[in-house]
């Protein structure tokens, strides 16, 4: 098991930084993924979660995370089939 990261070597999680910028606004207008739904992800990020060293994914309703080992991949939407381990 690993904590979620989404870069090494960072001073501070970068996750905090990326659900901050336009760019992950744009990710959930594109995807219909509300802010409600990016605080959950959020809050989950912030619990620091082990996750699987192989494939994972983490469910939120409106749309999953899918990851490998620490690193988060890929976002889904509703109704899109994930692989991995359901965390």
């Amino acid at each position: 098991m690993a904590d979620v990261v989404i870069a090494s070597g960072a001073s501070n999680p970068c996750w905090v930084t990326v659900t901050e910028t336009p760019a992950m606004e744009t990710v959930a207008v594109r995807r219909s993924i509300s802010i409600a739904a990016l605080n959950q992800l959020r809050l989950w990020i912030e619990s620091k979660p082990d996750v699987p060293d192989g494939d994972w994914y983490k469910d939120f309703g409106s749309f999953k995370i899918c990851g490998q080992g620490p690193y988060p991949k890929t976002f889904l939407v509703r109704g899109q089939a994930a692989k991995g381990s359901a965390i």
